[in-house]
């Protein structure tokens, strides 16, 4: 284990996350590069192969996120407490240390086992008032060098995604805001700002270092894979775009940046939320595989993921691989690298992952249905985005 509790190391996530799953820390080097150190929770230090959590932890594939409550794939004792980074505590950690020069690419990294000490825990909503609004809390103060290096950063890899194609959904995502009784109270929009993108940008990152690292180590392992879209959606997509007069047409060779060029080009006008869910349709569902063929949306040769092993299951596989490889891939754990179960262990996390999704929106959608109840019988104005054979989406 690397010693890493000198760093000045922060966790950033929402007011009301207990599953602490990521700190990071940042830092110029002398040679004007930033050095971005990602640590992820070290589930597999307390969950061993085949023990009866593991187990059940597989069964159930991922953590659900309901309306009103969270069922959680390991034990609260561990999802909540042990392996949660929380702050003043040390914490066993895998880390993944990168270097990035001023164009957003990693030019040196290292991934270790790791000891941390969080200095501090922030919230999405102060770090975004710190840095907007100058609206910084006392304790924040020494550790705002650190958050303005990140916020470089941030740009810098938002700039290298940009310039590789990446496909950048802006669907509105919404909260549903109950009473003690479940009772819905308000629909709130939840607003990505800098906060959020300085989490996500630095995890999309170590995501795909380590899926670059263990692709050279490793025949197979477990990647996060999106494929080109193609066929009838496509063609759909196209007559419709031309009917709507917005020309559109794809050479043989797909790349991500026709679809961002798209987007981009429909932004502010009416059409941009059609056009938004249609491109969406076109798509298919990113899911787990043994067969790494790149990430289509994302412009990446190679994903996959890492940085969720509290919630997600094949990012403790991911863990796993990773000790393998670091302890020079030891005959007697050879069968957690072995293919036939790293093909069956993607087909079973997506299909888990598919019924929690389902499950989250139907409570999302439930709730908001009850929450509209109220209004029944008044009129309201909508965009129609699509009309099926059973009806119409508003």
């Amino acid at each position: 284990y690397r010693d890493c509790t000198d760093e000045m190391v922060v966790t950033i996530d929402g007011d009301d996350a207990k599953d602490l799953d990521d700190a990071v820390h940042a830092k110029v080097l002398e040679n004007g590069n930033i050095q971005l150190g990602v640590h992820i929770a070290d589930v597999s230090h307390y969950v061993p192969v085949g023990s009866a959590i593991d187990e059940e932890a597989y069964a159930r594939g991922t953590s659900v996120y309901l309306v009103d409550r969270v069922l959680p794939m390991l034990p609260i004792e561990l999802s909540n407490g042990i392996c949660s980074l929380q702050a003043q505590e040390d914490r066993y950690a895998m880390s993944c240390l990168m270097e990035v020069n001023p164009k957003g690419e990693v030019v040196n990294y290292k991934i270790t086992p790791s000891i941390i000490h969080v200095t501090r825990r922030c919230s999405y909503k102060e770090i975004y008032q710190a840095l907007r609004e100058d609206t910084i809390p006392d304790d924040l103060e020494p550790l705002m060098d650190m958050v303005k290096t990140l916020e470089t950063l941030t740009y810098q890899l938002m700039g290298m995604r940009q310039r590789a194609g990446a496909i950048t959904f802006d669907t509105p995502e919404y909260k549903v805001l109950l009473d003690q009784t479940g009772v819905p109270q308000r629909i709130i929009k939840k607003d990505k700002t800098i906060a959020e993108g300085l989490i996500e940008q630095s995890m999309l990152l170590a995501n795909e270092t380590v899926a670059a690292f263990l692709s050279e180590q490793l025949d197979t392992a477990l990647y996060r894979i999106h494929e080109a879209p193609k066929g009838t959606k496509l063609e759909k997509l196209i007559t419709v775009l031309n009917h709507a007069g917005i020309p559109f047409d794809l050479p043989e060779e797909l790349e991500p940046r026709y679809f961002e060029e798209l987007l981009q080009s429909v932004k502010g006008q009416d059409i941009e939320p059609v056009v938004q869910i249609m491109v969406l349709r076109t798509m298919y569902q990113a899911k787990y595989s043994s067969q790494n063929i790149g990430h289509f949306g994302l412009a990446s040769k190679a994903y996959t993921h890492f940085t969720s092993p509290i919630r997600r299951y094949p990012d403790l596989i991911i863990h796993r691989l990773l000790r393998y490889v670091l302890q020079g891939k030891p005959k007697a754990f050879e069968t957690i690298a072995d293919a036939a179960y790293l093909t069956e262990a993607g087909e079973h996390c997506s299909k888990r992952e598919q019924i929690a999704t389902a499950a989250e929106r139907h409570t999302l959608d439930m709730k908001k249905v009850e929450y509209m109840s109220q209004y029944v019988g008044e009129a309201f104005e909508g965009h129609i985005s699509s009309i099926t054979h059973f009806g119409m989406f508003v």
